[in-house]
């Protein structure tokens, strides 16, 4: 598998939380559950969820399913996935 590097923008924040595992059958990469962004609000012990149901732009969608949708990946559920529709081009 061909290594990938993730470049992200910079946000000032607590932490970034990726909520993903590798299938069994590892050919295919990384299944990605969640992407969360937490915030510690100032005056209490409390954590905000800055991605929570913000939109999301993705390479093409698992077709023909709305199981993969990438609403999933900020819906707070990590019963839910993502999922690309897998093309050689997609990602040079």
């Amino acid at each position: 598998m061909q290594k990938q590097t993730i470049n992200f923008d910079e946000v000032e924040t607590q932490f970034v939380k990726f909520t993903f595992k590798v299938p069994n059958n590892k050919t295919y990469g990384y299944e990605i559950y969640e992407i969360a962004i937490f915030e510690k609000n100032p005056t209490s012990s409390v954590f905000t969820n800055l991605a929570l149901n913000k939109s999301v732009v993705d390479s093409p969608s698992e077709m023909n399913t709305d199981a993969f949708k990438k609403e999933h990946l900020t819906d707070g559920n990590i019963s839910t996935r993502w999922g690309n529709a897998y093309s050689a081009d997609a990602f040079k």
